[in-house]
């Protein structure tokens, strides 16, 4: 993972505000992304050391798998922040079920097994960030799936 791309080397991030929708089904955990992803850039990097390019608009939330279906196909997205396990339907079986898919998802979990691995990878998830993860890595993750890369969290490579 090039960290230099993100931190002070004077590279920008996105050019427009990034439409994210989130889906968990914790609506404490929600509602913090939310929070967090309302943080000014300038902020985010002076805190985190990440540009983010001009922030984010939260679009769009949902709390089951079924709903985030819904969701992502009546608005326009560029990311979706999607949980692995959701009641009545699970993240990756929200992703197959997609006829219009977002710009890149990254899949939040607590652990994973590698099927699930394999079938994120397998359903172009861009991103995998498990939930104990630092901030830091999660803004990381979003910057590199933008950017047209994959990324992992360290503990699944």
């Amino acid at each position: 993972m090039d960290r230099t791309l993100k931190r002070d080397s004077g590279v920008s991030g996105p050019e427009r505000v990034i439409r994210t929708v989130l889906a968990d089904d914790d609506c404490l955990f929600r509602a913090s992304l939310r929070q967090l992803l309302a943080v000014p850039p300038t902020v985010i990097h002076d805190v985190y050391g990440v540009v983010v390019g001009v922030g984010f608009q939260v679009v769009g939330e949902a709390g089951t798998g079924e709903e985030t279906v819904r969701v992502v196909e009546s608005v326009d997205t560029d990311l979706l922040l999607l949980d692995l396990n959701m009641p009545r339907m699970s993240g990756l079986d929200a992703v197959r079920e997609m006829t219009r898919p977002p710009g890149v998802t990254i899949l939040l979990a607590g652990v994973i097994t590698r099927p699930q691995l394999l079938s994120a990878i397998q359903l172009a998830v861009r991103g995998l960030v498990l939930k104990h993860a630092p901030t830091e890595l999660l803004f990381e993750a979003i910057t590199d799936v933008l950017a047209g890369r994959y990324w992992l969290h360290q503990m699944l490579v």
